[in-house]
């Protein structure tokens, strides 16, 4: 999953960044591949919004199932982070927004909540530190 994510990811990435120092009026080519990579990054969320949501409790799964479970959560939030990044907004303001990807990522937040926050979910579980390591949050309540 990864392996399709952060190549994607970083294409995402540099189209916003070209997108950037384009005049507002950019070109239909940049803004269907724009596009074009905002739908697989949305089918690619749902695929891992479901691998989370499948799993019924931290403590039912083993930790190497929590491990990715930990990766994937990194990448969608790094995700987040991008698309929340003052410059992505810049560059989508005035033009529509992805609706596939922003439900993509609600899904994902859904599957996340069901699994592991809330009454059944520990503190402890491994998904909690690598996200502290990985995105530098002070705790697991960040």
């Amino acid at each position: 999953m990864l392996s399709l994510f952060d190549p994607c990811a970083k294409l995402y990435a540099q189209l916003l960044a070209e997108a950037e120092g384009a005049p507002a009026h950019s070109s239909a080519d940049s803004t269907q591949r724009l596009r074009q990579c905002e739908g697989e990054l949305a089918w690619l969320v749902y695929i891992i919004g479901t691998v989370l949501g499948s799993h019924q409790t931290p403590s039912s799964q083993s930790e190497a199932q929590q491990a990715v479970d930990a990766e994937l959560t990194c990448t969608v939030l790094q995700l987040i982070v991008l698309l929340d990044a003052p410059a992505t907004v810049r560059r989508r303001h005035g033009h529509r927004s992805s609706e596939h990807l922003e439900l993509a990522i609600a899904f994902f937040m859904q599957q996340f909540r069901k699994v592991y926050v809330g009454d059944q979910a520990t503190a402890s579980s491994k998904v909690y530190a690598v996200l502290q390591e990985r995105l530098n949050l002070p705790n697991h309540l960040a």
